[in-house]
């Protein structure tokens, strides 16, 4: 087994999906807080800019997908539209637009007051919301921001996921392991019910036990008495993996900790009757 192969393509798969996390990260930053944070602001002073020179007109909101591509030409990507008094279509801003599966924006056939930009005729804002209280337009920014930066922490954590099956510090050990021997099983101490090849083992090695968590590679279940092939740096603190030519590699969770010189983390559950084992 090419043990030091699958190392190192664990390790790129983790560099891999850290990279991609930080230019998400970075990318998603610049335009959802600098870019278009700053347009939504500069779109709120507009329009109540608006509200004190303009006067309000009535208008009904149209679905974008009515209007034909000459007459939607120049309307913009808003998620309302609305048809002013004399025909021509305009893109409408609210206090909801872009957010309208959380606070319900307007509906199409709504009839409701806009103010229209003179300089820009395709662009209006509803009356009500450029005039809307400090603390409504405080709400709308704050749940906009927080909204984002959550739909960002989801795909950051999805790509940081890639390749974690060892802990970034392990990496230097376990490409360079300096130790190759061999250990006994003395217990299961604890096995996840809902992942069980996250385990907890207890194992002697010479003289000495040690506490281990680890992720076992699939269809591996230890037993007490199994032996595991350890390479690394088998010592109170020192990182391992456990290598078996048929199932593949159990990877560390954390690094060895000395039996007896600290409680282990995880209660004991013994191992289902029943269950196939492997020389583990």
């Amino acid at each position: 087994m090419a043990t030091d192969d699958t190392v190192r393509s664990e390790l790129r798969g983790r560099l891999a999906g850290l990279a991609m996390a930080a230019v998400l990260g970075i990318g998603a930053f610049t335009y959802w807080y600098v870019v278009s944070g700053s347009t939504e602001l500069g779109d709120l002073r507009r329009a109540r800019a608006l509200a004190a020179t303009q006067t309000p007109q009535k208008a009904v909101v149209v679905d974008v997908e009515d209007l034909s591509a000459k007459e939607s030409e120049g309307v913009g990507g808003g998620s309302a539209v609305v048809r002013l008094p004399d025909g021509a279509h305009a893109d409408l801003w609210t206090l909801d637009t872009g957010l309208a599966v959380f606070f319900g924006g307007p509906d199409e056939g709504e009839r409701l007051e806009v103010l229209v930009d003179p300089e820009e005729p395709t662009w209006a804002a509803s009356a009500a919301d450029a005039e809307a209280s400090l603390l409504a337009r405080a709400h709308f920014l704050a749940v906009t921001f927080l909204l984002r930066g959550g739909i960002l922490l989801v795909l950051a954590r999805s790509l940081l996921s890639v390749g974690d099956s060892i802990p970034l510090r392990a990496f230097r050990t376990l490409l360079y392991p300096r130790d190759h021997v061999s250990a006994e099983v003395v217990a299961v101490l604890h096995s996840d019910k809902r992942k069980p090849h996250r385990v907890t083992l207890r194992i002697r090695v010479g003289e000495d036990e040690y506490s281990w968590d680890a992720t076992l590679p699939p269809e591996c279940v230890p037993y007490a008495g199994g032996t595991l092939d350890l390479r690394g740096d088998v010592r109170d603190g020192g990182w391992v993996m456990a290598v078996d030519e048929k199932y593949g590699v159990a990877y560390p969770r954390s690094p060895l900790r000395q039996w007896g010189a600290e409680p282990p983390t995880q209660s004991w559950h013994p191992p289902e009757s029943g269950r196939v084992t492997n020389r583990w």
